[in-house]
């Protein structure tokens, strides 16, 4: 236990402890807070109906929902068959789905009528100050309703 023998000692030792409860928090929010986030994006595999109306959703952490509005959102496509992710990763261009200086993508991104040529790799990226992450990865491969029957 801290003790002090004076007005003047009790006043230093709480200030003393003001300014590391400070430091704590600052230090804190400043993690929280801090980019980029190191962790890598999730890839999530599925097979939907050519035609019928597909949505993606950008996972923005919880931590950015409040400035969500903020954020510079972009949504890419790149083309790619079905089981080669790992090697469409590498290899090929990213071309813009939405988005341009100024205005970012929503997080929701909605496909109107995907055919089987728009299968392939969807992500999302967020850009903030200068940093760059990307939440998640859709490996998207757009099939006939009869072959969805099938499986």
């Amino acid at each position: 236990m801290l003790r002090a023998d004076s007005d003047a000692e009790c006043t230093k030792v709480l200030a003393l402890v003001i300014l590391n409860l400070c430091g704590i928090v600052i230090a804190q929010f400043d993690n929280y807070y801090n980019w980029p986030d190191t962790s890598p994006p999730v890839v999530k595999t599925e097979t939907r109906v050519a035609g019928k109306e597909t949505r993606l959703r950008c996972h923005i952490k919880e931590r950015f929902r409040h400035i969500q509005n903020g954020l510079n959102l972009t949504w890419e496509h790149k083309t790619c068959r079905a089981g080669y992710a790992g090697a469409c990763m590498e290899n090929g261009e990213w071309r813009p789905v939405c988005g341009a200086p100024g205005q970012p993508c929503p997080p929701i991104l909605t496909l109107v009528e995907p055919q089987t040529s728009d299968s392939g790799l969807y992500r999302c990226q967020i850009t903030l100050d200068t940093s760059v992450i990307t939440p998640n990865i859709y490996m998207l491969q757009f099939v006939g309703e009869a072959i969805i029957n099938q499986l």
